[in-house]
Formats: C-alpha cells, sequence, structure tokens
C-alpha cells in the first residue's frame, strides 16, 4: 500500500473521450501508487462520475486522486453548481442510463456531493480490501451534502 498521502489530478474537456481518459489516468495512478487492487472499482467509478459530468453538466471537469494509506478518494468537479440533482435514480424499465449513481452507491466505500468553487464536486473513496473475517466498509453506504 502507499506510504504517504499522493494527491493526482487531471483536466479533461467536454468531449465524449473524458470518461475513457479518466480510466486510463486513475489506473495509472493506482498502479503508480500500489494500490492496484482498487484499480477495477476506481475505473468503473470514475468512468461513471465523468461521464455525468459530460451529459449533464455540460463542462469540462477536473479529476483528483488523493490517496492516503489504503484509501483512494476521487473528485469530479464540475462547472455546473446545482447539487440538488445528484442522487441514486430509480432504474426505469427499459432505460437507457440512469444507474451510475446507483452503481457509484454500491461500489464505494463512501461517496458524496459537495458545492465547489467551480461548481460542484461528486466525489467517492475506496478502501483497499482487509484480511478475511474484517471489514472496512460502513454498514450501509451513506450520502453526505457538504455545503461550504
Amino acid at each position: 500500500m502507499a506510504g504517504g498521502m499522493v494527491r493526482e489530478r487531471i483536466e479533461l474537456g467536454v468531449g465524449l473521450d473524458g470518461p475513457a481518459r479518466a480510466r486510463r489516468w486513475i489506473e495509472g495512478v493506482c498502479a503508480t501508487c500500489d494500490v492496484g487492487d482498487l484499480s477495477d472499482n476506481a475505473s468503473l467509478l470514475v468512468s461513471e462520475l465523468v461521464t455525468n459530468a459530460v451529459l449533464h453538466a455540460r463542462t469540462g471537469c477536473v479529476v483528483m486522486a488523493e490517496i492516503d494509506g489504503d484509501t483512494l478518494r476521487v473528485d469530479v468537479i464540475d462547472g455546473a453548481g446545482d447539487t440538488t440533482a445528484v442522487a441514486p435514480g430509480v432504474e426505469r424499465l427499459g432505460a437507457d442510463g440512469g444507474r451510475g449513481l446507483v452503481i457509484v452507491d454500491v461500489l464505494s466505500t463512501d461517496w458524496g456531493v459537495a458545492e465547489h468553487a467551480e461548481g460542484k464536486s461528486v466525489w467517492f473513496s475506496l478502501r483497499a480490501e482487509v484480511p478475511s473475517g474484517h471489514s472496512n466498509a460502513p454498514a450501509t453506504p451513506t450520502l453526505r451534502l457538504v455545503r461550504s
């Protein structure tokens, strides 16, 4: 696992290649910082959040990763300030989308949304697996709205 705190960031434009670029970037961050066991989930979750920024905020975004010990936190900051629309949806039969935040809610250790100077930040955290018989995940996923 990573020894000290590491912070990385990437700026993504409004283009449809943003989710793929974010996936490749977070996979590299995880490999470099020795938290490769988090890479698959981190890649999926960052892709979902960047896709939301591209489709709904319609702005570029900044993706920031912070690794502290066994915990990875990823923030996706976009230019849309409306935090009220960020909540897991109810899957509609036959719908093509609407599952991204449900996936984030299920796979992350924790996640939330916060107002940010440039708009809003939707974030998730993942913790590395611990030995069998131990749990580091909360009993139920939580959503926190932080106003700063």
